[in-house]
C-alpha cells in the first residue's frame, strides 16, 4: 500500500472497515489515512471491471438541480472550447453555452444517458485524441476527481488538453464538511477522500498548475477550486496529517450521534410502516436499524418485483399505509411530498437536509 499524494509506504492506518453489495458483489470498503500527509483513500480498491460496469450503465433518475446554475455562476463568461469530464446528460454544459460557450464537449461513460452534445465515451480521458492537445479553454470536473483510478494522471492529461491561458475548475466531496448520513461518507465508487489542503497539493504534485486561490467552500458536502496551466514546476508544500485526522474524528463522532438521534426517531413508530426507497441508502437503513424496522412493503418509483423479500409498488399503486419512512437524503423532501398528498405521514430521518442533487421522479 503506498499514498499516491506523498508517496508514503508507512504509517498508513485504516479508519473503518464495513462490506456492501454492489453491483451484485459483496465487497469491502475499509477507508485509510496516511498519517505523513493526511491523503485519504480506499483500499483495496473496487475490481475495474466492476466500476467499468457500474459507471457504463447506471440508469440514473434525471435530476433537478441549482448546483448546475451555481457553477456556471462562478465559472463565469466562457469563449471557445469547454470539455465537460463526468458530462452526465449535459446541464453544465447548457449553462455555459449560456455564459458563451461555443463548442461543447464530454466525457461521459453511461451509455444510458441521451447525450446532445459531442461525447466521448470513455472511462479516461486519456482516450481523447492527441489532436485535441492544447485546444480547451476551459475544463470542468464537478465530482469527478474522487472517482478516477489515478487522479494524477488525469491532472496531467488536463494539462495537455488545455490551452496555455486556459482554466480547469474542480468540485470534489469535502472531507472537512462530509454529509452525515445513514450511509456512511466513504463509498465503493469514491476512491479518494479530499480536504483542500490535499486537493491543491494533488494539483501542486502534478507540476502542471499553478494556484491563485480562487475557491469556494460549498453549502453541500463539496470543496471548489479553479487551476490554470502553467510551465513552472511546483512541490508539494509541506502537509502533515493533523487536520485530516481530527476531520475523520469528527466525523465518527458526528455520524455516530446521528444514527443514536435516528434510533430513538424510529422507535416510535410501530405497527404498519412502509419504506420509500430502494437504493443504497436502504441497504444501510436495514443495516443500522433492522432490529427495529419490519416494513410492511416498499415504495419506489423506477422499480418493481421485490426487494428484501417484500413487494415493491409504485407511489400511485401503493397500499394504504399510515407512515412511510423516507430513505432518502437527497430527495427527501420531494418523496415526502408525495406521500401526504397520498394522505400518509412521511417520516423524515433528515433535518434541513442540503441537497446537492434533487429528485425528478413521479
Amino acid at each position: 500500500m503506498k499514498c499516491i499524494l506523498c508517496g508514503a509506504t508507512f504509517p498508513i492506518r485504516p479508519i473503518e472497515r464495513y462490506s456492501i453489495e454492489f453491483m451484485g458483489e459483496l465487497i469491502e470498503v475499509c477507508p485509510h489515512i496516511c498519517l505523513i500527509c493526511g491523503f485519504v483513500f480506499l483500499h483495496p480498491q473496487p475490481d475495474k471491471e466492476l466500476l467499468e460496469r457500474y459507471y457504463g450503465n447506471q440508469n440514473r433518475v434525471l435530476t433537478e438541480t441549482a448546483a448546475y446554475q451555481d457553477q456556471a455562476k462562478w465559472i463565469g463568461d466562457v469563449k471557445g472550447r469547454v470539455l465537460d469530464i463526468g458530462s452526465y446528460d449535459g446541464r453544465l454544459l447548457k449553462e455555459l453555452q449560456a455564459n458563451g460557450a461555443e463548442e461543447l464537449y464530454g466525457v461521459e461513460p453511461d451509455e444510458s444517458l441521451n447525450i446532445h452534445y459531442e461525447r466521448f465515451r470513455a472511462m479516461s480521458i486519456d482516450d481523447l485524441p492527441s489532436e485535441m492537445n492544447g485546444t480547451f479553454d476551459l475544463i470542468t470536473m464537478m465530482h469527478v476527481l474522487e472517482h478516477v483510478p489515478d487522479p494524477v494522471s488525469m491532472l496531467g492529461r488536463c494539462r495537455e488538453l488545455l490551452k496555455a491561458d486556459g482554466r480547469l475548475v474542480i468540485e470534489v466531496p469535502d472531507l472537512e464538511n462530509p454529509y452525515i448520513h445513514v450511509e456512511p461518507f466513504w463509498m465503493p465508487q469514491h476512491l479518494w477522500y479530499f480536504t483542500p489542503g490535499t486537493l491543491i497539493n494533488m494539483l501542486r504534485k502534478s507540476d502542471l498548475f499553478n494556484i491563485w486561490g480562487r475557491s469556494r467552500r460549498l453549502p453541500y458536502c463539496g470543496y471548489r477550486i479553479e487551476a490554470d496551466r502553467t510551465e513552472r514546476v511546483r512541490k508539494c508544500s509541506s502537509h502533515s496529517s493533523d487536520r485530516e485526522e481530527l476531520a475523520v474524528e469528527i466525523y465518527q463522532q458526528r455520524r455516530q450521534m446521528f444514527l443514536e438521534r435516528t434510533r430513538e426517531r424510529l422507535e416510535r413508530y410501530c405497527g404498519r410502516v412502509a419504506i420509500f426507497g430502494t437504493g443504497e441508502h436502504t441497504q444501510f437503513l436495514l443495516k443500522e436499524f433492522g432490529d427495529i424496522l419490519r416494513p410492511e412493503f416498499y415504495i419506489d418509483s423506477f422499480r418493481e418485483g421485490e426487494f428484501n423479500y417484500k413487494p415493491i409498488y409504485k407511489p400511485s399503486s401503493a397500499p394504504l399505509v399510515k407512515n412511510v419512512i423516507i430513505s432518502s437524503y437527497d430527495s427527501q423532501e420531494e418523496m415526502a411530498a408525495i406521500i401526504e398528498k397520498a394522505g400518509g405521514n412521511p417520516i423524515r430521518l433528515y433535518d434541513n437536509p442540503v441537497a446537492y442533487d434533487t429528485w425528478g421522479g413521479e
